[in-house]
């Protein structure tokens, strides 16, 4: 047993992981926040970050392999899955909605993804019946904890909005990896639900 792994823990959950997914989080938050343009400079380096992820699938590239060694999950299917997905859903979003819908999505990818993993994982509990790998905690999980850090921002309807529709994005197992992994499906669902309601709204 690792040391950060307590009793129960599932061997998938790799806590340095979910710091890492915390950091670039809060750098595309704080960057959505205050600098508009700089989705292009985050387009570029998702495309750069691409080309080494093909790179080092056919030539092993040594800094790049110590990081994959560290940070890369077992079941990942192309090299630096995680961080290259989570670049896509937040690009994608930055560039499709609004920037407060964006950023609100994002705010719950960020903090509810490794919060619910956290929680998931150390309590466990009954699965969903329609996602053997998810429990009913850490769905639960992830809503509260994205209605709580959208809410203070963007108001309580917003947070709600995010939360919920986030969450059960997040708990689908999606039949496409990589293209439709959660960290692109949570902010491109939560995003689009909640334009889409307040579009509604606005016409009534």
């Amino acid at each position: 047993m690792a040391p950060w792994e307590a009793p129960g823990m599932k061997k998938s959950f790799m806590p340095h992981r979910k710091v890492f997914h915390l950091l670039i989080g809060a750098v595309f938050i704080i960057s959505m926040f205050s600098f508009r343009e700089l989705r292009w400079f985050f387009l570029a380096v998702l495309a750069i970050g691409t080309i080494i992820s093909f790179i080092q699938e056919r030539r092993k590239l040594p800094v790049i392999t110590w990081f994959l060694d560290r940070y890369e999950k077992r079941t990942d299917r192309v090299p630096g899955e995680g961080p290259l997905t989570f670049f896509f859903g937040a690009v994608l979003v930055w560039f499709l909605f609004p920037r407060d819908i964006a950023t609100a999505a994002v705010m719950a990818l960020t903090f509810g993804d490794p919060l619910a993993c956290i929680t998931g994982s150390l309590l466990g509990g009954p699965t969903l019946p329609w996602n053997r790998n998810k429990t009913w905690m850490g769905t639960a999980t992830f809503i509260l904890v994205s209605f709580a850090v959208v809410s203070p921002v963007f108001g309580p309807w917003t947070g709600l909005v995010v939360g919920v529709s986030a969450g059960a994005a997040e708990s689908v197992r999606w039949p496409v990896r990589i293209l439709m992994d959660d960290n692109v499906m949570v902010p491109v669902i939560s995003s689009f639900t909640f334009w889409s309601i307040d579009a509604l709204f606005s016409l009534l």
